[in-house]
């Protein structure tokens, strides 16, 4: 299981370490977000990821399953195999 986090990392075709810079942190906490290893939690950072993509912390640091992989799919988001963590 990852967040949304990486989804939407994905979809707006950024590494992590691409993200991290933007953010002011760095990859290492991005690889740790994405995969559930704790939230977000220095508003800074909560703040500008909101900023990035355009929506709730919330909805960034959900759990996405096979169900969401299988949407993703559909609306053609690069396989996440092929993509720089």
């Amino acid at each position: 299981m990852t967040t949304n986090l990486r989804s939407r990392r994905l979809e707006a075709d950024l590494t992590q370490v691409e993200l991290a810079e933007r953010v002011g942190c760095s990859q290492v906490a991005i690889s740790k977000w994405e995969h559930g290893g704790g939230g977000v939690q220095k508003r800074k950072h909560r703040q500008l990821l909101e900023a990035i993509f355009d929506c709730p912390i919330a909805e960034l640091e959900k759990e996405s399953g096979p169900a969401n992989d299988e949407a993703a799919k559909s609306v053609g988001v690069p396989n996440q195999t092929n993509r720089y963590e």
